[in-house]
């Protein structure tokens, strides 16, 4: 009878000790996520072409005439003989426009790097964009 209690007592503390995940394994992924997040988390270089392309891009990539834009930015673009010549004009306005545009940015920008992530708030008047940096990415969940 001895050795089947014992054989019980065995088999209870290993089912005892298989319920909980063993900590040091949870700690040292926790700290593997960690250091990976810290490592990956974009600086602010990454976030001025990201928020340059992200305001950009719908007058790069515009699919409206040079008529409408011209109402809307102001740039002469109507008045060229030919809608070829305008998209061609605009792509050279848009080609001199980015760099200023990108250090408006810059100056409406305020940054606050939490480690694993950071946090980007450009501010412009009408527009506001937050955004979170983390692993290599923006994810902007704020747009006003």
């Amino acid at each position: 009878m001895s050795s089947s209690t014992s054989t019980q007592s065995i088999s209870v503390e290993v089912q005892k000790s298989n319920k909980q995940p063993p900590i040091k394994l949870v700690g040292g992924c926790l700290v593997l996520l960690g250091t990976l997040l810290a490592v990956t988390n974009p600086g602010k270089p990454a976030y001025y072409e990201y928020v340059t392309n992200r305001f950009m891009e719908p007058l790069e990539n515009s699919k409206k005439s040079c008529e409408e834009l011209e109402q809307e930015i102001g740039l002469g673009l109507a008045e060229l003989p030919s809608q070829d010549l305008c998209k061609f004009a605009l792509g050279g306005v848009t080609g001199m426009i980015r760099p200023l545009a990108k250090e408006t940015l810059k100056r409406a920008t305020k940054h606050r790097n939490l480690g694993i992530f950071s946090l980007h708030t450009t501010e412009l008047p009408g527009k506001k964009v937050t955004s979170i940096g983390i692993a290599r990415q923006f994810i902007t969940f704020s747009n006003q």
